[in-house]
C-alpha cells in the first residue's frame, strides 16, 4: 500500500483538555477535495492565548505517536490544569484512485506517570499514552464498513481488546504474543503508541488483506508526509528538508542553523545540494535578486568521519556575496520551511503545518503564498497567523477563528462569497455578531486608563 494508490490527508482535529482548549474541534473537510486533485488550506486566527499554537502542538504530537517515536517530556505541561489527561482525536480522509474513500480515526489519551527508571525520592515526569484506538468507516478495498475499531487498547489491556481481535492481528505464536506484551509496557512507559510501535506494525506487514494495513499506511503518512514547524520564539530559526528516503519511511527530517555554520552528515549534505537549485527558482520569485549558496568543509580530518560544517551565504545583485545569517528575520523565516512548502504545492498526501506563518514576513507576501497554494498547489497547509491579508484570499470555510468559550474553542463565521472576511471579523470583534464570542478585551479607553495609572505609579 503506497502513494500512488491512494492519497492521505487531515480530515479533522478534535482536542481535548489541552493547555487552554477544555474542548475543540476543527473540520478541515478534505475529502472531496482530495477526490478532485485540490489542494486544502486551513488558517486559525484569533487573539493571543486563544489556542492557535495549541492546534500546531496538537498535531506535532501526533506526529510523534503516529511514528512510533517518544512524546517529548516537554509536553507534560500540556495537560490542563487540574486535569488527569489530555485527549486528541484526528481523522484522516483516505482517497483511492477508484475514488473510494473511507476515513480513519486515530484517538489518544496522554496522562502524566513516574518514570519507573527514575528516583523514588524524585521521580521524573513523563507523559503516557494511556488508551488508544484506530477505526475505520466507508469504503475501502470495495468493502463498505460501518465505524468500527481494528485495533483499540489501554494501559490495562495486554495487548488489544478483544482477545479474538488481538489473534486477528498479531497470531497465535505464544512467544510472539509474549515480546509484544512485553513491548506494550516499554511503550507505555517510553511515551509512546503501542500500536503505531515498530514492532506492532512490523507484525501487521504480514497480515493478509488491506484493512489492517491501513495502520501501516497512516505510519507511513505521518513519517513521509506530514511535517509540523513549530513555533520558534527563543529557538534559532533553521531550513527543514527531507529525503527521497523519508518517503519510503528510512531516513529523518533534516535541518540545520540558519544564524550561524552548523554540521550536516554527507547524506544530508548531499540532498540539500541537490534542492539549492529549485529552492533558488522560488526564492528568486518571492525576493528579487537574491540567490542561496551553500558552502561546506569536512567537520574533522578523519576519513571514516562523513561529518560536514556547512554555512549559508546570500548573493545579491547589488550587495554581492555574503553570510546569509546577515539577512533579515523575515528571509530567514521564509527559507525556514520554503522547501517544506514546495513539497506541499506539488504533493496532493502532503500536509504541512506551520505556527506564526506571518512572523517578520512582509503582510502581502503572506497573503499570496497562501492564496497561490489555494489556488495551484495540491496538498494541505494548516498554519497559524495574526497577519489577516489571508482572510481576503481564502473562502469562510478555509479559516477558523478562536472564541473565548474553552468548551467551544473553534469556530467559523460562515459569509457570503460577496462579503470581505476581513471586514466581518473586524466586525464582529468590534461590536459582535452571533452567539459566538471571538474577542475577549477591555475597550480602548480602559486601556489607555490603565496605561495612565501604571505611570503614575513610578
Amino acid at each position: 500500500m503506497d502513494f500512488t494508490q491512494r492519497k492521505v490527508r487531515i480530515n479533522k482535529i478534535t482536542i481535548q483538555d489541552f493547555k487552554s482548549v477544555a474542548n475543540g474541534c476543527i473540520n478541515f473537510d478534505v475529502a472531496e477535495a482530495l477526490r478532485q486533485g485540490k489542494p486544502s488550506a486551513m488558517g486559525v486566527y484569533g487573539q493571543n492565548g486563544s489556542g492557535k499554537t495549541v492546534v500546531i502542538e496538537a498535531l506535532s504530537i501526533l506526529k510523534c505517536i503516529l511514528t512510533g517515536k517518544s512524546v517529548p517530556s516537554q509536553h507534560l505541561e500540556a495537560i490542563s490544569k487540574g486535569k488527569d489527561s489530555c485527549s486528541l482525536i484526528v481523522e484522516l480522509a483516505i482517497v483511492s484512485d477508484d475514488h473510494t474513500d473511507c476515513i480513519a480515526t486515530y484517538n489518544c489519551e496522554l496522562a502524566r506517570r513516574n518514570d519507573p527508571n527514575s528516583s523514588i525520592d524524585e521521580p521524573k515526569g513523563i507523559i503516557a499514552v494511556i488508551s488508544e484506538g484506530v477505526k475505520i468507516a466507508g469504503l475501502f478495498d470495495g468493502k463498505s464498513y460501518r465505524s468500527q475499531f481494528i485495533a483499540e487498547t489501554d494501559e490495562s489491556c495486554q495487548l488489544v481488546r478483544p482477545e479474538s481481535k488481538a489473534a486477528l492481528l498479531y497470531g497465535k505464536d505464544n512467544d510472539a504474543l509474549q515480546k509484544l506484551m512485553k513491548q506494550k509496557v516499554l511503550a507505555l512507559y517510553g511515551s509512546r503508541s503501542f500500536i503505531f510501535s515498530d514492532q506492532s506494525v512490523e507484525v501487521l506487514k504480514n497480515i493478509k488483506g488491506d484493512l489492517f494495513s491501513v495502520i501501516a499506511l497512516i505510519r507511513l503518512y505521518a513519517i513521509t508526509r506530514l511535517f509540523v514547524i513549530g513555533e520558534q520564539s527563543g529557538n534559532p530559526l533553521v531550513v527543514n528538508f527531507i529525503s527521497e528516503g523519508e518517503r519510503t519511511g528510512v531516513a529523518g527530517q533534516f535541518h540545520f542553523r540558519l544564524d550561524s555554520k552548523d554540521v550536516l552528515s554527507a547524506e544530508a549534505l548531499s540532498l540539500f545540494m541537490s534542492l539549492i537549485k529549485p529552492l533558488n527558482s522560488v526564492i528568486s520569485s518571492i525576493i528579487p535578486g537574491l540567490t542561496i549558496l551553500c558552502k561546506s568543509q569536512k567537520a574533522s580530518l578523519d576519513e571514516n568521519d562523513d561529518q560536514h560544517e556547512v554555512e549559508l551565504f546570500s548573493q545579491r545583485e547589488e550587495l554581492g556575496t555574503f553570510p546569509f545569517k546577515h539577512e533579515s528575520l523575515g528571509i530567514k523565516k521564509i527559507l525556514s520551511f520554503i522547501v517544506m512548502l514546495i513539497a506541499a504545492y506539488n504533493d496532493p498526501s502532503f500536509t504541512l503545518a506551520i505556527d506564526e506563518l506571518d512572523s517578520s514576513v512582509f503582510e502581502y507576501l503572506v497573503g499570496e503564498l497562501v492564496g497561490i497554494m489555494n489556488a495551484t498547489g495540491q496538498g494541505q497547509l494548516i498554519f497559524t497567523s495574526h497577519n489577516l491579508r489571508p482572510l481576503e484570499m481564502l473562502e469562510w470555510h478555509s479559516i477558523t477563528f478562536t472564541t473565548t468559550n474553552r468548551n467551544d474553542r473553534y469556530s467559523q463565521i460562515k459569509t457570503k462569497k460577496t462579503n470581505n472576511l476581513r471586514d466581518v471579523y473586524f466586525r464582529q470583534i468590534s461590536i459582535g455578531g452571533d452567539d459566538t464570542e471571538l474577542y475577549n478585551g477591555l475597550s480602548k479607553n480602559k486601556i489607555a486608563q490603565a496605561f495612565r495609572m501604571a505611570g503614575s505609579d513610578h
